[in-house]
């Protein structure tokens, strides 16, 4: 090895344990944290206003009534905002999955586990919403049978990968190759 080499090494086991003492101590892993919350003296804590429009969001999504876009226009009439802007689809998508509302880490490689901050909603909601995003969901057909499809894993966020194909740049052959979405 060289010097580098060893530095990085160092580096590497040095980080991989600070975040396992981390785990260990069910801290939040992470710098950036999801709306409704707000990182104070390296903890994770709730701020008040956007918590409850968290809860709102989730209400509303309870009644079936509401997809994402829905979602936002209702918000945006009952002035309610992400960080200062207009909700977008993606903010509701980003809200809806995410199992920290409930107290559950996603500690990525390390595996997930239970926080030691008070979550914004009970896992009985979280998952009675996580059933109607799934019974909304519709699958794209594809035309080409991609072997691996559902059976690999994006290694930084651990969704499934999904599948494409585009034509080369001399439109002589079909590309196909698996992304995160």
């Amino acid at each position: 090895f060289t010097f580098a080499e060893q530095q990085r090494n160092v580096i590497i086991e040095n980080v991989r344990a600070g975040l396992a003492y981390k785990k260990q101590q069910r801290q939040y892993l992470s710098s950036a944290v999801p709306y409704g919350y707000r990182l104070v003296n390296g903890k994770i804590q709730q701020e008040a206003h956007e918590a409850k429009v968290v809860c709102h969001i989730f209400q509303l999504y309870l009644t079936k009534k509401y997809g994402y876009k829905k979602l936002c226009q209702q918000l945006t009439q009952q002035k309610f905002f992400f960080r200062e802007r207009p909700f977008q689809p993606y903010h509701i998508y980003s809200i809806l999955k995410n199992p920290l509302y409930y107290g559950e880490i996603k500690g990525g490689s390390l595996g997930k586990y239970l926080g030691t901050f008070e979550p914004i909603l009970s896992k009985a909601t979280f998952l009675q919403v996580q059933e109607i995003r799934q019974s909304r969901c519709t699958a794209k057909k594809d035309t080409y049978p991609y072997l691996l499809r559902q059976k690999i894993k994006c290694p930084f966020c651990g969704r499934h990968l999904s599948s494409k194909y585009q034509w080369n740049t001399k439109k002589t052959k079909t590309l196909h190759y698996y992304h995160c979405t």
